[in-house]
């Protein structure tokens, strides 16, 4: 990786983690924050049924937005993104219900392109293929969703820690630190690169884990 990248993909890595409420150390099973326990409120999940080809898919739609909407009470939001492993992604690109919406909306250009870029589909609601990784390994599960609701204040916040120097004590925390000296015998530079963040959503509840099934949800 180019230097800095590495730290890059952790942040990435942690915000995922709060869109999913749990944040996990590197061996991907080891629980640093659980966002549930923290706030004390459980998860919502929903089974879209993707697997049936007569689920009314709009309708579920429809739910999901109610869920958030009664879960986020007087606060208002924008709209609703919607973040999808690959199998969850081509299963809801691929149900008939969809498939049949689009082939009316728009003269079947819905089934011509490649639309992991995302697309809408129910008023306010959008849908992308989210393709972080790292080792062959997604950060969200395969057949799973994320529903985020959009526009709603401080839903997210990402606080940052000062760096373990000396010259950083009782100082705000900044996003990255980069620090060098010289390796013995003037052989050349070492150079440090570290970040403390901290990324939180304070209304957990709030996203929606869909699941193509309910066995994607177990």
């Amino acid at each position: 990786l180019v230097p800095g990248r590495g730290l890059d993909v952790t942040h990435e890595y942690q915000r995922i983690g709060a869109i999913k409420g749990l944040v996990v150390d590197a061996d991907g099973t080891t629980p640093i924050y659980n966002y549930f326990t923290e706030f004390g409120v459980a998860q919502q999940e929903l089974d879209m049924a993707l697997d049936v080809d007569g689920t009314k898919v709009l309708q579920k739609t429809v739910t999901l937005k109610t869920m958030i909407e009664d879960t986020l009470g007087a606060v208002m939001m924008t709209g609703v993104r919607v973040y999808c492993s690959a199998g969850y992604f081509a299963a809801l690109t691929g149900h008939p219900a969809v498939v049949e919406a689009f082939r009316r909306y728009n003269e079947s250009s819905f089934l011509r392109e490649d639309n992991r870029a995302g697309f809408e589909f129910g008023s306010g609601v959008m849908w992308e293929q989210y393709r972080g990784q790292i080792d062959g390994i997604p950060f969200i599960e395969d057949n799973v969703a994320y529903a985020v609701p959009l526009g709603v204040p401080d839903l997210f916040e990402t606080y940052y820690a000062p760096a373990n120097y000396m010259e950083t004590v009782n100082t705000e925390g900044l996003p990255f630190y980069v620090k060098q000296e010289r390796m013995r015998m003037d052989t050349g530079i070492d150079v440090e690169m570290q970040s403390n963040p901290l990324h939180i959503c304070t209304r957990p509840n709030a996203i929606i884990r869909l699941g193509v099934n309910a066995a994607a949800l177990a």
